[in-house]
């Protein structure tokens, strides 16, 4: 399994396209307010659950991340996913840069 969450939206990863990130961003940013995303990913030697500030807090797993798992956390970094001001475009190339990431594991 290999998902994203906008608010209420669910999608596989690799069926969403950027018009389909976009429409959700944009209902979120006409409400003025910043919108809840989930990456949820469990995939062999993957098993991550990521958000961005807007959804609160999520329990962790207690257990420190696996090699491939820690690069998935420092794109998530590198792309400003936890931004307030999170634009479209961060989430539509953090995205590409993840399946990229998973693909070539």
């Amino acid at each position: 399994m290999f998902m994203i969450k906008i608010g209420q939206d669910e999608c596989d990863i690799a069926r969403c396209d950027d018009q389909w990130v976009r429409s959700r961003m944009a209902y979120f940013g006409t409400a003025h307010h910043a919108p809840c995303i989930r990456f949820r990913i469990n995939l062999p030697g993957i098993q991550m659950a990521l958000s961005t500030g807007a959804c609160g807090a999520m329990g962790g797993v207690g257990r420190p991340p696996n090699p491939l798992e820690a690069r998935i956390l420092r794109l998530w970094e590198q792309c400003e996913m936890h931004d307030p001001r999170l634009t479209d475009r961060q989430v539509w190339l953090f995205k590409q840069q993840l399946i990229a990431l998973v693909n070539r594991s």
